[in-house]
């Protein structure tokens, strides 16, 4: 009923909805092949192995059916070609976050130079683990993730700022209240916390290194902007030594000697 030059020319959807595909576009896709994109908002989504815990199967990815696919990198678009051959898949390089705090304030009195950190937030409810169908928490621990900023904070040893973003406001995913106590000692002690709806990006850009969480997408885009960029698997348990070209550190010492090697 509507007429052919009052329909969108181009859709978007993000990949949190890629099951979710419309039954209108397979007729948007009849009068134009490039008339829906799916974008994928994060690289955080690629199976990896810890523990004895493994997971091959990416659940549902060969059923995806977008035109095209919008990815990050060339090591995204391998992973999702495994999956799906039929898409048309475009590299972006990263993806930008539509921030709601916009006024980005850094107390460094010392002129220190600066090392951003970016986690997860654990995921031990256990509801929502067994709804996922996890046995165990999915790599993200109250144990790790504490670990994870714990170590960072002692290797730095108050050489650098160290600025904390946590990547957005817990939903309830973290079922211990002592979690939330003992991560506010570590943050109190060692770093300087932005607010969470801060973009990454602009963090990124006003630091002088980062580190993340495996395998969270924000060391990718400090990558993108020549940063010196690493994640920290703070109890060893993963297979990986890289991912996406960016180094895995896997201890405390590995990560003293990284801070202390930065040239920046």
């Amino acid at each position: 009923m509507i007429p052919k030059n009052s329909l969108p020319k181009k859709l978007f959807f993000n990949n949190s909805q890629w099951y979710y595909k419309p039954l209108y576009l397979n007729y948007l896709e009849s009068l134009n092949k490039n008339s829906n994109y799916l974008l994928f908002y994060s690289a955080n989504m690629e199976n990896f192995n810890y523990r004895k815990f493994q997971k091959i199967e990416h659940y549902g990815y060969n059923q995806i059916d977008f035109q095209n696919i919008i990815v990050w990198d060339k090591y995204q678009k391998k992973y999702i070609q495994n999956y799906n051959d039929k898409s048309n898949i475009l590299v972006c390089n990263y993806v930008d976050f539509i921030e709601n705090k916009t006024n980005l304030q850094i107390n460094n009195p010392k002129k220190l130079k600066i090392i951003s950190v970016f986690d997860v937030h654990p995921s031990e409810n256990i509801l929502t683990n067994m709804m996922s169908g996890y046995e165990l928490p999915p790599y993200y621990s109250n144990e790790i993730c504490l670990t994870f900023l714990k170590d960072i904070g002692i290797a730095n040893e108050h050489k650098y700022l160290l600025l904390y973003k946590s990547k957005r406001f817990d939903l309830k995913k973290t079922n211990l209240k002592k979690f939330n106590f003992d991560k506010k000692i570590i943050i109190d002690k060692y770093f300087q916390e932005l607010h969470p709806e801060i973009s990454p990006r602009r963090i990124i850009e006003s630091s002088d290194a980062c580190i993340s969480i495996p395998f969270t997408s924000t060391s990718l885009i400090s990558k993108y902007y020549s940063k010196p960029s690493v994640f920290y698997d703070s109890k060893n348990m993963l297979e990986n030594k890289e991912y996406h070209e960016i180094q895995v550190l896997k201890n405390i010492e590995e990560l003293k000697n990284w801070i202390n090697k930065l040239q920046i």
